[in-house]
């Protein structure tokens, strides 16, 4: 006969999610690099591995320095929030700023940039959230007032 499980204190611990960091932002590379920097430290002390701790670094990077080139477009007074928690193998980045909104209010299609084009010819950028949707379980974006607010979900299993 099989023997149950004892009942948790608190049922809704099991359906909640870990908080693995919060931070706080300035809309410029510098603290892209530091927060970047944080991100990853936190993540190889949970012990994930280092090939998809370094694509969710790369996901990572590509979103914020979109936020800080596009929506902030170069302004530095801008502030970035950026939360990663953990439940069942997936990481969500929920990351938040008060930037110009994404064009059309959608997130880019993410198409493949041709690259089958003479040199000269070639994007200049395009590639990032091409990456972005091909690495990430799911996208959500919408703006709420003044507020972006991204929330990219990674399946660490499938993350190699």
């Amino acid at each position: 006969m099989p023997r149950s499980l004892p009942p948790l204190a608190d049922p809704s611990a099991a359906l909640r999610a870990a908080q693995l960091y919060a931070g706080e932002l300035h809309s410029v590379p510098e603290s892209v690099r530091g927060t970047l920097r944080q991100v990853t430290r936190v993540l190889k002390s949970c012990g994930i591995p280092r090939a998809p701790r370094g694509l969710v670094e790369l996901v990572l990077a590509e979103s914020l320095n979109n936020i800080v080139e596009h929506a902030y477009r170069g302004r530095t007074d801008g502030m970035i929030t950026v939360t990663v928690t953990l439940k069942d193998r997936l990481l969500r980045l929920a990351i938040c700023d008060q930037g110009h909104p994404l064009p059309g209010g959608d997130l880019p299609s993410g198409r493949a940039a041709q690259l089958d084009v003479p040199r000269g010819d070639l994007p200049e950028g395009g590639f990032g959230w091409h990456l972005i949707r091909s690495l990430a379980r799911q996208l959500d974006y919408k703006r709420t007032g003044t507020v972006n607010q991204l929330v990219i979900t990674l399946d660490l299993d499938t993350l190699n």
